[in-house]
């Protein structure tokens, strides 16, 4: 495994941990704020933020099934293999099906990410 690629994986592994942390807290929540990214100015050219609150009863299972979602994402990257760790013309599993390893262009392949 290269440095890179080990950088990587210790950042999705912090990731992982992050948003694990944030799901036991979602599950806790009685409420969620959830905000648009789309600010206007109010009267004293104040800034609001579009936001809006919700019961937990309401929103929470789609948050937390999202968060979750991305959670799996982010393991099943940390999984797959890398073509920088195959041989020249190897084909392995990508993101959207077969790909072949190459590294005559000094460009690692796109699973590499």
């Amino acid at each position: 495994m290269t440095r890179d690629q080990l950088d990587q994986a210790q950042k999705l592994s912090r990731r992982i941990k992050l948003l694990e942390a944030d799901l036991e807290e979602y599950r806790k929540a009685e409420t969620f704020v959830v905000g648009l990214n789309k600010s206007k100015m109010g009267p004293g050219n104040l800034l609001f933020a579009n936001q809006h609150t919700f019961p937990a009863a309401v929103i929470g299972g789609t948050i937390i099934a999202v968060v979750e979602q991305e959670v799996q994402a982010l393991k099943d990257e940390l999984r797959r293999p890398c073509c920088m760790d195959q041989p020249v013309d190897a084909v392995i599993p990508g993101p959207r099906g077969l790909i072949r390893c190459g590294r005559s262009s000094g460009v690692p392949a796109p699973a590499c990410g």
